[in-house]
């Protein structure tokens, strides 16, 4: 657990945890594919015809059981420190809203890559439905792999205190991740503007609680 993400949104809708160490994060990153002819890749001008507000970017879907079980062991697995006067640290999940419902993290993961000039534009995360139609989402998570390698890019947030249409920059370290409500107005966000550097590499996927 790093922190609650702040700027006006409730705590225990959304939190910033570390999810994978730096080796993790370039193995991964050696592994995304950006080529709209590979198997499970849309390129980013297919991105772009079929989902608004997503400019030069590309995603790499993949289906992976067993890392899907082993991140929601990490989610599982971490705790927020004590408050004040508290015996001892709470799993993060007891604190999230929806968390004490979750089941699974959805094996359908999307690797993102972000050239120069991309961007995701304001939006609300949604629920989805597992394939087999027994799960459904109610938690996003955004993990970012290399924030170190390029400028701008940035996971940003419409606080409702700043009136919804101001972004605000939040710096999120290598291996960490937002992880948050879905269709929540108090969790508008989106991915800034990339500047010049390598490829904007990240990892997003969802937290599904049963039907």
């Amino acid at each position: 657990f790093v922190s609650w993400l702040g700027y006006g949104v409730t705590q225990g809708k959304a939190a910033i945890v570390q999810l994978f160490t730096a080796q993790e994060c370039d193995a991964i990153i050696g592994c995304m594919k950006t080529d709209g002819e590979t198997p499970g890749v849309m390129s980013a001008s297919r991105t772009a015809e079929l989902y608004q507000g997503r400019v030069n970017t590309s995603r790499h879907l993949i289906a992976d059981e067993r890392m899907a079980k082993c991140l929601l062991q990490r989610f599982q697995n971490c705790l927020v420190p004590a408050r004040e006067g508290s015996a001892a640290p709470l799993s993060l999940l007891s604190q999230m809203k929806h968390g004490l419902e979750v089941v699974a993290v959805n094996e359908k993961i999307r690797l993102v890559s972000t050239e120069e000039g991309g961007e995701h534009q304001k939006h609300a995360d949604i629920s989805e439905p597992s394939d087999d139609g027994s799960r459904i989402s109610r938690l996003t998570f955004q993990c970012y792999l290399n924030p170190e390698a390029y400028e701008g890019g940035r996971f940003q947030l419409y606080p409702e205190e700043r009136g919804g249409n101001e972004a605000v920059d939040i710096e999120i370290e290598k291996g960490c991740a937002v992880v948050f409500v879905q269709e929540d107005p108090e969790l508008l966000h989106g991915g800034g503007p990339k500047g010049p550097g390598a490829a904007k590499r990240a990892i997003r996927g969802n937290l599904d609680v049963a039907v």
